[in-house]
């Protein structure tokens, strides 16, 4: 998350499985694999100021780390220090597993009826603390 915040898109594309699944509005499918990922990711952060802080993490019995973000998102560029556009602050999930010796990122959404869905199934509401 820190990476994805400091826009350093090699670092983060770093932390990300070979075999990412990475869904965001404005794409009709999820990206696929960590190639398409970091080949999407310098578009994206040279049009867009993207925060994520991380609200709550649950650890299943599998060893996956899966956490409830807040994310903002803001258009750029930036003109007389205002965003061009500024989307309303939504919620994101990413799920961790140990892999090539280190927590790599396998999976992250930030589509809204999906992250819901994912909120809902998984309790994950119950242990995020209101902002």
């Amino acid at each position: 998350v820190e990476a994805w915040n400091r826009h350093d898109v090699k670092e983060f594309a770093g932390l990300l499985a070979p075999d990412i699944e990475y869904g965001i509005p404005g794409r009709e499918k999820h990206l696929q694999g960590r190639d398409e990922v970091a080949a999407y990711l310098p578009y994206y952060i040279s049009n867009h100021d993207r925060s994520l802080e991380i609200v709550s993490v649950k650890i299943g019995t599998d060893g996956v780390a899966t956490a409830l973000m807040h994310a903002g998102l803001f258009e750029l560029p930036l003109r007389d220090g205002k965003y061009a556009r500024v989307f309303a602050p939504s919620r994101a999930i990413g799920r961790w597993r140990l892999s090539e010796g280190k927590l790599l990122m396998f999976y992250f959404n930030s589509l809204r009826s999906e992250v819901d869905e994912i909120v809902k199934s998984e309790s994950l509401e119950a242990q995020a603390q209101p902002r």
